[in-house]
Order: structure tokens, then sequence, then C-alpha cells
């Protein structure tokens, strides 16, 4: 085996490794806090990723928090992560997916962007989603998803 072709093999194994680690990073069950620099490995993820832009003054985006801590128990066993922005502290993100008003949930799926869903809704809708999402249909055909 050439000098070339074993560091092809390690580039490739530290590559395995890399992405290996990315993916037990982010904790499976609950909410993860994202900001500029871990939003993009956080997508990045394979399976299904909802993302909650919100702010510390937002009373809709405050009466969120507990019904995502919910559904981040109950889905993330069945492969479904949920993280939050918070767009004060984290411009760059926010500017990028267009973020005008909160709160907003972007959804994505293998780290596509599906669509997003705009203010507090409750916990069904979501439910509603998932179930829809792991079953392969095509949520943007759902009411109140764009």
């Amino acid at each position: 085996m050439s000098d070339e072709e074993i560091e092809k093999l390690k580039a490739e194994k530290a590559a395995k490794m890399m992405k290996s680690s990315l993916q037990h990073q982010f904790p499976i069950g609950e909410v993860v806090e994202l900001t500029d620099s871990t939003f993009d490995s956080f997508i990045e993820q394979k399976g299904i990723i909802v993302v909650d832009f919100w702010a510390q003054w937002c009373g809709p985006c405050r009466s969120m928090a507990p019904i995502l801590d919910q559904l981040a128990r109950e889905w993330g066993s069945k492969g479904i992560q949920i993280g939050k922005v918070n767009v004060d502290q984290n411009n760059a993100t926010a500017m990028k997916y267009r973020v005008s008003s909160i709160p907003m949930f972007l959804v994505f799926k293998d780290g596509e962007v599906l669509g997003n869903i705009l203010g507090a809704i409750g916990k069904a809708p979501f439910d509603k989603l998932f179930k829809d999402l792991l079953d392969g249909k095509d949520p943007r055909k759902q009411e109140g998803y764009s």
C-alpha cells in the first residue's frame, strides 16, 4: 500500500470519527440551546429537526418552552430533535433564515429546510407534524405550515 493510499484511509477514518462524534454531541430527549457556531452542525444531523427561534422578552416564545421540553422528551427516542436559537444573541443565524417574527419554528429533514411554522401553537399540531414526517407524508399540505 502506498503512502498516498494510507493517508487517504486515515483521512476517511478521521472524517467518519468526526461525523460520529457530532451525532453524539447533542443530547437526545432534550431541547438543545443553539448558537451561531453550533447551529449548522445540529441541523446537519440525519433525521427530523425542529428549531425554535425565540427571545427572552417574547411572551408567546416563553409559553412554548414547556411544550418543546415535553415534545423533546416524547419524540427524541423516535429520531426527532428540537433546538432553540435566541435571536437576540445569535443574529447571524436569525438573519440567514430570514426570521422576522417570533416564535418561528423551522423544520429540517436530513439537513434541508422543509418549511416553517409561525407563532405559538399547542402540542397537538407538533405531534401530528412529527407523526406525518415519520410516516413519510409531506407536511407542507398541513394547515399552518409553509
